[in-house]
């Protein structure tokens, strides 16, 4: 892994540890970010700020595109706006900026955090100076000012800057603002960071009041499990429309980061907790990318083999670190004009260049957006950021008042449990040799990789799969990385179909050669017949931290769910406790779950209204325009709207219907249509009936598979579980 990243390093390391050199004023030197950043290197510290702070420019996509392009608009306000400040935890799952007081009139209501003195006053006004351009750096390097910082909303992740364009005379206050009303402009433009998903209570010192944390309680790259991303993203559409009822649903914890490129699958995934990444296996591969040579700082476009890591569900992005962080930034908006937007599909067009995806081009990119030139010129310094986060080990642990819990959990687990595995030496060995045996085979990065060869059992029974090394970093990721058929894995295959990084593609560029040439996996009915491309697998995970992340699998479908005020299901749920505690309750349910399968109850998400899907389809030969509506009632499974393929479904229904439509006038076309689509909704069975032979995924059951391990005694199942809390 080290050499994967610090082989770029060592090209530049000396200048970048030298040149960047944060400037910041004696207020920002005291505030409790930089304290936290206080055993940092420079290069870290660069890293950091990015992390949290850098929006790359993508304040034009979130304040325009979403809502003018796309008609996705955000409810800005009414998620992070003051009046939400000491309730944003509970309604969203979003962490208030330990930095930040309540603002009033004067800050147009948001809350005033750290450089907001100097930002307010160019609210209307040209001439803010971001905070991101007091970065130096070395000469060549494209302005930093380009990274723009912004301010925080008041709360971690989200961002705000001062719109020049905004008109105070015409500015109705919020609640009478309009997204789609361009002769109207907000008083801020916001954007996001990488930060907004990943920063998470930090497990091993839980806030005393989650609304109010400390930097102390915070962690940069857990991994938010109780954000409700989706109710952020939906918050300016009505209950009753289609794209609020097909990512309303997925749970916190988790997003569709297809939403916007659009795979058309039900596509739902945890936020990745990044830890201990300087162990995490890498693969050599065949990787086709853009090179810069370190004297010349020259561009080539080579292909060769590599050490890669795997990265995202099913080990997509696999071209470097580097750019895997780079093409996130992209999907959160970064260059989304001059790169992004005019390369994805537009779900109402039948014809022409939004008819389906085509590749983002990095060269061009390169060339035309100075923000990616600006990101990817310090990138390493995320990077080296991002290698030496730790874990969080349950025997650390304290609570809110300081005092050491999570120690205590695990002497309590063995005075309960010795006695009875004594024969074993104890709970936790027994533990240990049923996860050798049963586990560690896909879930422990120890042995080393031999391509076709079973893994050796003889040699997991004698690990000490908690060993350190002399840095005190553990030795195992407790993960192979290594990509499983997802028909083996059994788990919902939805998000193992993920296209956008195959040819031809969204992403195709950030897929290596090798990844874009796998072969298909048997047994998944939507690949039969389709050769190659990458698709069909999921990564065995790192189970590091495994005590403080349930519940389990790709989409939380194991184990109980939270309860929010935006998501809403048949099922019961438990409500947001970052408590050491209540992340140890929600793990002993999950591994319940996990082990007992049977007593599982299956999850469908199904839509809680009735919604609308409006078409304009083309009729006769000259193409006449002409609309329907497709109405689905509530109780419909989301997963056939999430992976409806639309275009699909409205050629396919042309196509059948072309014979009967032939030398029809425009309105005889259109009542064949019309009885057609009457047809398709004469009965709910008939109605999902076609869904399903649109859908790019039938696999509707959220909650299914994994059940390795269901064998296994009781006895060995409770060693098990309480031996995992060590990870």
């Amino acid at each position: 892994m080290n050499h994967l990243f610090l082989s770029r390093q060592a090209l530049r390391g000396l200048a970048l540890l030298a040149g960047f050199i944060l400037a910041s004023s004696a207020a920002s030197a005291q505030s409790g970010y930089d304290q936290l950043k206080s055993y940092m290197s420079p290069e870290e510290k660069l890293g950091s700020d990015m992390w949290y702070k850098a929006t790359a420019g993508n304040k034009r996509h979130h304040s325009y595109v979403l809502q003018q392009r796309l008609e996705a608009p955000i409810d800005w306000y009414r998620i992070f706006g003051s009046k939400t400040n000491g309730q944003r935890f509970k309604q969203f799952g979003l962490i208030t900026d330990p930095d930040c007081k309540k603002g009033n009139e004067a800050s147009y209501g948001f809350d005033i955090c750290e450089g907001d003195e100097e930002l307010l006053k160019f609210v209307g006004k040209q001439g803010y100076r971001d905070p991101a351009c007091d970065i130096k750096g070395v000469p060549g390097l494209e302005n930093a000012c380009q990274m723009e910082f912004g301010t925080s909303t008041g709360a971690l992740g989200f961002r705000k800057f001062p719109n020049p364009k905004f008109k105070k005379a015409a500015w109705k206050g919020w609640e009478n603002y309009n997204s789609h009303d361009p002769s109207v402009e907000p008083p801020f433009l916001f954007g996001t960071s990488c930060g907004s998903c990943h920063i998470g209570f930090n497990p091993n010192k839980p806030p005393k009041d989650p609304e109010h944390p400390s930097w102390e309680n915070i962690d940069g790259t857990v991994g938010n499990v109780f954000l409700d991303n989706t109710a952020i993203f939906t918050s300016g559409f009505g209950t009753k429309e289609l794209f609020y009822q097909a990512l309303t649903h997925v749970r916190p914890g988790t997003t569709d980061t297809s939403a916007v490129p659009n795979d058309q699958l039900h596509n739902t995934g945890t936020f990745n907790a990044i830890l201990n990444f300087d162990k995490k296996p890498t693969f050599v591969e065949q990787v086709a990318r853009w090179r810069r040579d370190a004297e010349t700082r020259q561009w080539a476009f080579a292909s060769k083999k590599e050490p890669v890591m795997h990265i995202l569900k099913g080990g997509e992005d696999s071209v470097g670190a580097d750019l895997a962080v780079l093409r996130v930034y992209v999907n959160i908006g970064m260059c989304s004009e001059e790169c992004w937007q005019n390369n994805l599909t537009n779900l109402k067009q039948f014809s022409g260049a939004g008819l389906s995806q085509r590749p983002f081009d990095i060269a061009q990119c390169r060339r035309d957006c100075g923000n990616w030139r600006a990101m990817e010129d310090r990138v390493d310094s995320m990077v080296a950021f991002l290698i030496k986060r730790r874990p969080s080990d349950l025997k650390d642990a304290v609570d809110a008042e300081g005092q050491s819990v999570g120690a205590k959990h695990l002497e309590t687990v063995k005075a309960t449990y010795d006695s009875a595995y004594s024969a074993e030496g104890g709970v936790f060995e027994a533990g240990r040799k049923v996860f050798a045996q049963n586990c560690a085979s896909c879930h422990s990065s120890l042995k080393p990789r031999l391509p076709g060869q079973p893994r050796d059992e003889a040699f997991f029974l004698a690990q000490d799969f908690l060993k350190a090394d002399a840095n005190g970093v553990r030795v195992d990721w407790l993960g192979n990385d290594e990509r499983t058929d997802a028909s083996l894995v059994g788990s919902n295959r939805c998000r193992a179909l993920h296209d956008n990084h195959s040819k031809g593609h969204i992403w195709e560029q950030f897929a290596s050669e090798t990844f874009l040439s796998a072969a298909t996996p048997s047994g998944i009915p939507e690949l039969t017949g389709k050769e190659g491309g990458g698709r069909g697998y999921y990564r065995n995970i790192s189970l590091l931290s495994l005590w403080a992340h349930a519940p389990f699998m790709h989409n939380n479908g194991i184990g109980p769910e939270q309860c929010s005020p935006n998501y809403r299901q048949e099922w019961a749920c438990v409500q947001p406790d970052p408590s050491v505690e209540g992340r140890l309750a929600r793990y002993e349910a999950s591994m319940k779950e996990l082990l007992y399968p049977e007593t599982r109850i299956e999850k469908i998400a199904k839509t809680t209204e009735d919604i609308g899907i409006s078409f304009t389809f083309p009729l006769t030969d000259k193409n006449i325009p002409f609309p329907l509506q497709l109405n689905i009632p509530k109780g419909t499974p989301v997963g056939l709207i999430g992976s409806l393929n639309i275009k699909e479904l409205v050629n396919g229904q042309l196509k059948d219907l072309k014979g009967q439509m032939a030398g029809k006038t425009a309105p005889e076309a259109a009542l064949i249509l019309t009885n057609r689509v009457d047809s398709i909704l004469a009965s709910k069975d008939k109605l999902i009936s076609t869904l399903s032979q649109y859908s790019n995924c039938t696999d509707l059951v959220e909650n299914k598979g994994h059940t390795f391990g269901a064998e296994l005694s009781d006895r060995e199942k409770t060693a098990l579980t309480q031996y995992l809390k060590n990870f």
